[in-house]
């Protein structure tokens, strides 16, 4: 079989035709992670846990965001902390009563080229155990016990110093997305945490959070692709 330059030219046109759906089919689905606001670190009955806000883009096609993990470290110490995300709250100023809002994480679907806000409370695996030991204990042991006391205790992380948390997001089922960024507890932060204590052990439910603020390695953070939407809002909120 004889192949003409007319053959060749209509198999070259074919190809042309098909080359970007054949590139799109290709490439796979990528998102970028872009920190703001605050990160606000909790310490009551459950523990030591953190609540950070961020935007997740997609790239590239609809994703499902399957988890979300931090694992904080404190700089110069052993000491770390593993959380996983654990409920979410909405990002909505005219919501005062943050608790009736939350709800319990789940997988979420981001469309393509959107940019969607987060804001997550992570969840150590030990919280929901710790609260119950506390509860049990409560029950059989005063306010001033030493023992009760320790139990409570021992499960305070914010500590004065500086923290590197590495972020995790899991999408479509295999995918990772990771992000870094750190923050400074000064002493205040830490005595406004510790005074939660008594609240723990009478079970009053007043507890305080500690706001500190976001440091970024890089901003914004560029994981995969390229992030034209996450430049223009890192603009908006840095005035630059």
């Amino acid at each position: 079989m004889r192949w003409e330059i007319s053959d060749f030219l209509s198999m070259s046109a074919i190809i042309i035709s098909i080359l970007p759906y054949l590139t799109k089919f290709l490439k796979r689905a990528k998102i970028d992670v872009f920190m703001f606001g605050d990160t606000y670190l909790h310490y009551d009955s459950y523990g030591s846990y953190m609540r950070s806000n961020f935007y997740i883009q997609s790239t590239k096609d609809d994703i499902t965001i399957n988890e979300i993990t931090m694992n904080v470290i404190k700089q110069n110490s052993e000491s770390s902390l593993q959380m996983t995300w654990g409920d979410m709250l909405p990002i909505d100023s005219k919501f005062v009563d943050m608790e009736s809002k939350k709800k319990r994480a789940h997988p979420v679907k981001v469309s393509n080229r959107s940019i969607e806000p987060f804001s997550i409370e992570f969840h150590t695996d030990y919280g929901s155990d710790h609260n119950k030991s506390i509860n049990n204990y409560r029950q059989k042991a005063r306010t001033d016990d030493k023992e009760f006391n320790d139990i409570v205790k021992s499960k305070f992380f914010w500590k004065t110093g500086t923290y590197n948390a590495e972020g995790d997001v899991r999408y479509n089922k295999k995918r990772h997305c990771k992000f870094e960024f750190s923050f400074n507890v000064i002493e205040y932060d830490e005595q406004l945490l510790l005074s939660n204590i008594p609240d723990i052990l009478n079970h009053s439910g007043h507890y305080r959070e500690a706001r500190v603020n976001n440091i970024c390695n890089s901003l914004p953070m560029k994981i995969d692709g390229q992030i034209p939407l996450i430049k223009k809002l890192y603009k908006i909120f840095t005035l630059k």
